[in-house]
This record gives structure tokens, C-alpha cells and sequence, in this order.
């Protein structure tokens, strides 16, 4: 509503009509928790994606989407960019992509985690999608909330937790909030 109501504010400005209802409305801001993972709970998703003996508890989507997680909390790009991930953006121990939303170049030091993940999502391959097998993003956060069920974690796992797990880890271990902003890609 917010949204639409800048949009019909901006038709007001530029005389296109006189009058809108949103002249009584007030639209109040929503705030919403800022949902991360600390590092034990990202350690039992760690320790859950490297299981794989015959008492295994994922599916294998659920391990394929694990992995996707586990890339983003470890890289930080936004859901959108990473599924478009290409492994020519991977260069130089790098990720290099241009986030969508900002439209800023963004460079992202890949740590082991980050080289493992890729080394086994790649399966050999040197061009095209890293993660090509990605059901939408709906499906992925349910599948989400089921994995984080398995690894006993009380939180509203989804993607968006990974980018915010990603930011608290690195804040609490650099201090380095410019760094931080860089990476994540932010313009402001």
C-alpha cells in the first residue's frame, strides 16, 4: 500500500489528478524481526549438510537446498542473485556479480566453506547456473522451515535468514561495517 500510495502521490505532484484518498490515510511502517542464525545453530546446519550416512534425515532436495542456503549465508548475495549464480562469476577466489536490486558491482571473498560448496554444486562443469536445479523460492523456504525443524532450530528459516546470518557473523568477527555494506552489496 505504501508502494502504491508514493506512486499516486507522485501522479498528485504532476497534475495528472486533484485529489486522493491517501490525503487522509496514514500508512504506518511494519517492523519486523531481523531473523539470523548464531554460530551453533549454523554449526548444526553445517554438521546436517555433511551427513550422509544411512540414518541420513534429509531428502535429496532438501540437502541440494541446504547447500544453496549454505552458499548464500557464506557469500552473501540476496535469493535473487544467487540462483543466477554463474561459475564464470567465480574468479580469482571471488564472487563477482552485479546485485540486482542496486545495480552495484559487488565482490565477495569466498572463504573454504564457500570454495567446497561450489566445488560440489559445479560437478565438474566450468560454465553456466552454480545451482541449477533450484525449485522457486516458495518451495525452498518450506523446505526451509522443515530442515530447520531436523536440525532443532526455533527460527523462521529462509533465504533472507541466510544474507542476515552472513551479516551478524561477519559484523561480530571483522567490526568492519563498511566492508560489510560493500559486500552486501547496499548503495547507501
Amino acid at each position: 500500500l505504501a508502494v502504491f500510495k508514493t506512486f499516486v502521490e507522485a501522479a498528485k505532484r504532476d497534475g495528472y489528478i486533484e485529489r486522493t484518498t491517501f490525503d487522509q490515510i496514514r500508512i504506518r511502517k511494519i517492523k519486523t524481526d531481523v531473523v539470523y542464525l548464531d554460530t551453533d545453530e549454523y554449526c548444526r546446519l553445517m554438521k546436517l549438510y555433511r551427513s550422509d550416512g544411512a540414518e541420513d534425515p534429509l531428502t535429496p532436495e532438501q540437502r541440494y537446498i541446504l547447500g544453496f542456503w549454505l552458499f548464500m549465508a557464506n557469500t552473501s548475495p540476496h535469493v535473487g542473485d544467487a540462483k543466477v549464480v554463474t561459475l564464470e562469476q567465480l574468479r580469482h577466489e571471488e564472487l563477482q556479480y552485479q546485485r540486482k536490486k542496486t545495480r552495484v558491482n559487488v565482490t565477495v571473498p569466498l572463504n573454504m566453506t564457500a570454495k567446497s560448496l561450489i566445488r560440489e554444486y559445479a560437478e565438474g562443469r566450468k560454465k553456466g547456473r552454480l545451482f541449477h536445479r533450484l525449485p522457486c523460492e516458495q518451495i525452498i523456504n518450506k523446505q526451509l522451515m522443515k530442515i530447520a525443524d531436523i536440525a532443532g532450530i526455533n527460527k523462521r528459516l529462509c533465504c533472507k535468514t541466510a544474507r542476515h546470518t552472513f551479516a551478524t557473523i561477519y559484523y561480530a568477527n571483522t567490526h568492519d561495517a563498511f566492508g560489510l555494506k560493500s559486500i552486501l552489496g547496499h548503495s547507501d
